[in-house]
């Protein structure tokens, strides 16, 4: 599974199977502060 933060925050995910909800998952997204380590040329 892939998941795109596309705000800087806290994102909560939950999924439901058979009607039953998972547990919570908290994504806690921080700002970029420096260059990216590698460059795709």
């Amino acid at each position: 599974m892939n998941f795109y933060a596309d705000q800087v925050g806290r994102h909560t995910l939950y999924f439901v199977v058979n009607n039953q909800p998972s547990n919570v998952v908290v994504v806690d997204v921080f700002a970029q502060t420096t260059k990216p380590v590698h460059t795709i040329s």
